[in-house]
């Protein structure tokens, strides 16, 4: 979902340099990512990029020192935390279903499933509450919940 890229990282591709050639969605991704020129240089010529033109071409988010990469990680993984869990999971599969080969209306069913569960419920409330109080919501509760839910279901089917 992120790259998050230390200042001495490198980037490149080796398809065509070792005989491997690139097929399927990640030279479309690339595509839509750094634009059409750009994925064409990227994956025929091989070349290696370092983290500030990876940066200038979009291929990450942002570059720090390496000695704060980790800080990095915590800092951007906390303020997603902070964030209606239901809502970013919606976001993502919004963001992969760009990439699959689905039907729009294929594509929408999680959003179907899923948006009717989140309307009105407890997690949307609390966002809702915390906006017009003007706090930050308290969503690690939904988390810790659905993480209970996951670890009930997966003894289940242990046991079985």
């Amino acid at each position: 979902d992120f790259t998050i890229a230390a200042d001495n990282a490198r980037f490149g591709q080796n398809g065509p340099r070792v005989g491997s050639p690139a097929t399927g969605w990640y030279v479309q991704y690339a595509t839509r990512v750094v634009g059409v020129k750009k994925a064409r240089e990227l994956w025929m010529l091989c070349r290696r990029y370092d983290a500030q033109q990876a940066l200038a071409m979009g291929l990450v988010n942002t570059v720090v020192p390496l000695e704060k990469i980790d800080e990095e990680v915590d800092k951007w993984c906390n303020e997603i935390l902070e964030k209606s869990p239901t809502c970013i999971q919606l976001l993502k599969a919004n963001f992969d279903d760009e990439f699959s080969y689905r039907r729009f209306d294929q594509s929408m069913d999680l959003q179907k499933r899923m948006f009717p569960k989140f309307q009105n419920s407890e997690e949307q409330k609390e966002a809702q509450k915390a906006f017009l109080e003007k706090r930050k919501p308290n969503f690690l509760q939904f988390m810790e919940k659905e993480y209970e839910e996951y670890e009930k279901n997966r003894k289940k089917i242990r046991v079985k």
